[in-house]
């Protein structure tokens, strides 16, 4: 009897959704590249529980062909795990469909996991096939592979805690150039941190990622970025919520500058606002380890002509600036100026804003 272990074959998918008229969404070309594919592929080793483990990954939105629906099958030559990944609620019947199709043509395992199934409770999905991923990949997806590798899944993963102490995963290989070419701007997302120490009303992140910003090595993002370069990433977005809020921030920046990593790349930054006095508040723009301070003033009338009910004044500023720094940099906004002065720079500015704040 040979003492060769049956391989696991790694569907990495993320679903796409079903559109008004039932169809599955399809692009020919997508905008950029799924970050939570390649993180998650960078994160499977070669090897689980002593059998070879070949990855292979998926996004749907951009798979005009239904090829990649045979690898939704049993093999009789390996286990297939089939991850849905990175699945947020308005995808998440997509992700159970195709968890259903693999499992009745015979697949071993199917799990899902992303934003919904840690926010959301699943509990009336569990211990119906398919399992569910509570929490951080980095928590629990070794133990997810180990148990896919002898046979089956336990109904959910991460309920004893959602977010993994301290970050410390291999860099980042980036999607093959064949696989590039599906999109139109060649990006790859990169962590250097995850987690927000803020508590908005309108954001879902600390949910997601915890409050607690934890950084990865400063090498590891500096090896993605020198992989990304070298496989043909055009843009880097670094995708942790607030860069600003990076303790390593700027050693990453000085380290990519002595380096010569040439890689544009554009990240996520918060604006805070403070009342003074009826009317007028004081903006501080964060970027990395520099801020500028802008006086801003609001007037009651004008406010009224931009906004609808429920909508604060602070809001409005918070989205106004939003918009500026869309437009040009922090250093070039007034330090002091009523916010309809907008207007007369960007002939856009009243129409978007009251779109920004209807949506």
């Amino acid at each position: 009897m040979s003492g060769r272990r049956t391989p696991l074959r790694v569907v990495l998918l993320k679903p796409s959704k079903y559109a008004v008229d039932g169809h599955v969404e399809r692009f020919r070309r997508g905008f950029m590249p799924n970050s939570t594919l390649a993180y998650m592929a960078s994160l499977t080793p070669p090897e689980v529980d002593g059998r070879a483990c070949e990855t292979v990954t998926i996004d749907e939105y951009v798979r005009t062909d239904l090829d990649y629906l045979d690898l939704l099958e049993r093999d009789p030559g390996r286990r297939t795990l089939l991850a849905l990944v990175g699945v947020q609620s308005h995808q998440l019947h997509r992700a159970l469909d195709l968890a259903a199709l693999a499992l009745d043509r015979g697949v071993e395992a199917c799990v899902v996991g992303g934003p919904h199934a840690m926010t959301c409770d699943t509990t009336a999905h569990q211990g119906r096939g398919a399992s569910f991923a509570l929490a951080e990949a980095e928590r629990i997806w070794p133990a997810i592979l180990a148990d896919a590798a002898r046979g089956g899944l336990e109904p959910a993963y991460g309920g004893d805690g959602r977010w993994e102490t301290a970050l410390d995963p291999p860099p980042l290989t980036p999607p093959p150039r064949r696989e590039l070419a599906r999109y139109v701007v060649r990006l790859l997302g990169v962590y250097p941190a995850r987690g927000c120490p803020y508590t908005c009303n309108f954001c879902s992140v600390i949910k997601i990622a915890g409050r607690q910003v934890r950084s990865q090595p400063l090498e590891t993002t500096l090896a993605s970025l020198r992989a990304a370069a070298k496989g043909g990433v055009r843009y880097v977005m670094f995708t942790s919520d607030n860069f600003n809020k990076i303790p390593e921030a700027r050693l990453l920046l000085e380290a990519m500058i002595e380096e010569r990593i040439r890689l544009p790349f554009f990240v996520q930054c918060d604006t805070q606002v403070e009342r003074q006095e009826e009317g007028v508040y004081r903006v501080c723009v964060r970027e990395a380890d520099t801020s500028t301070t802008h006086v801003v003033s609001v007037r009651p009338d004008y406010f009224q002509k931009l906004t609808r009910s429920g909508v604060t004044t602070e809001e409005l500023i918070r989205r106004s600036f939003e918009f500026l720094l869309e437009h040009e940099p922090k250093e070039a906004i007034l330090a002091e100026f009523d916010l309809a002065v907008i207007q007369r720079y960007f002939p856009d500015y009243e129409q978007e804003i009251r779109r920004r704040l209807a949506g």
